[in-house]
């Protein structure tokens, strides 16, 4: 597929810290059609300060989700939990852990 070419008015990106220097670049080229009326998604499980998932999100609209609580119906922002904290989302154990 010639991703150089193609324009996209949504784009759904995954695992992008595992993409080869200036991927993310070219591909997010591929929204300049559709200036005020296109999303981009990416989903990636960061390295470290400063690397490519740090930099969308400081270079985006750095929104948090919010879910609503259950029991009240709160909204609270979804956060990663701890075994040994309150609070946040968690799950048992697996066999890869």
């Amino acid at each position: 597929m010639a991703l150089q070419s193609l324009p996209y008015r949504y784009l759904f990106l995954d695992e992008i810290r595992s993409w080869k220097p200036g991927t993310l670049e070219m591909v997010s080229k591929r929204t300049r059609s559709y200036p005020h009326n296109y999303k981009q998604f990416m989903i990636s499980t960061p390295d470290h300060e400063g690397d490519m998932m740090d930099r969308a999100f400081r270079d985006g609209s750095q929104e948090h989700w919010h879910v609503p609580c259950r029991a009240c119906g709160h909204e609270q922002e979804l956060k990663w939990g701890k075994k040994e904290t309150k609070g946040g989302v968690k799950w048992d154990e697996n066999e890869l852990t």
